[in-house]
């Protein structure tokens, strides 16, 4: 891998990788091993996305958990996953309110 760029729904992920991560976290040698890909690699960029703008993927975590274990190919994308693809490309937004 020459550039990988990745987002995050959870700050706090974003916040442990980015960071020094404390030795005594209990995701500390996943924290570091995630560390070790990212200095491997020739460029890459972690940051947060709002949950909002994650809908596709979370739909298709939700819809992973019903079917069998295993790799699952689509010609196209499902037709419950469609309606949250032509929000997304028609730019609908999701106020919500943020405190920092």
């Amino acid at each position: 891998l020459k550039n990988v760029i990745t987002n995050s729904d959870s700050i706090l992920v974003v916040k442990l990788i980015s960071g020094d991560a404390s030795l005594n976290h209990h995701c500390s040698n996943l924290l570091k091993w995630i560390k070790g890909i990212m200095q491997d690699n020739i460029s890459f960029h972690l940051s947060h996305a709002y949950r909002e703008s994650n809908r596709a993927a979370d739909y298709l975590v939700e819809m992973g958990h019903s079917r069998p274990i295993g790799i699952h190919f689509y010609d196209s994308p499902p037709l419950s996953l469609r309606s949250i693809m032509l929000e997304d490309c028609r730019g609908v937004c999701f106020p919500r309110f943020v405190v920092g």
